[in-house]
């Protein structure tokens, strides 16, 4: 006679999983756009290659430190007010970092996406 089976949670509905991997790959995008025209960044900041390096490593840097405080955050305030706060600070950040004009502005954005990233797999995750 076998032991009866409790039911595990819920899964999300389909679009909830849309929603989940959209703000997953995000993230992932997020982190690694600014490798492609790093160049022309470069160029356009008058920046040389150990200045524009603070902008690809703020990014991760900001992330790896804030990661702790975000799954806190998530158990605190609910995974879905992180995730959707954390979407917000994302696309400000992004526009901000569209927007720079010097390189010390542009690093301090790549940060404010690291921190705003660094919601996302707990999030996700609850």
């Amino acid at each position: 006679m076998s032991a009866p089976k409790t039911p595990g949670p819920a899964a999300p509905p389909g679009p909830a999983y849309v929603v989940l991997l959209a703000s997953s790959a995000l993230g992932t995008l997020t982190s690694t756009i600014i490798s492609a025209p790093i160049n022309v960044i470069a160029d356009a900041l008058d920046a040389g290659p150990s200045g524009i390096v603070f902008a690809v490593s703020a990014f991760t840097l900001a992330m790896v430190l804030f990661s702790p405080v975000a799954g806190w955050a998530c158990e605190r305030l609910g995974p879905h007010r992180v995730l959707v706060g954390s979407l917000g600070l994302m696309v400000l950040a992004q526009l901000g970092a569209a927007c720079s004009h010097q390189l010390w502005f542009l690093v301090a954005m790549r940060a404010l996406q690291g921190i705003a990233c660094s919601a996302t797999p707990p999030a996700v995750q609850q």
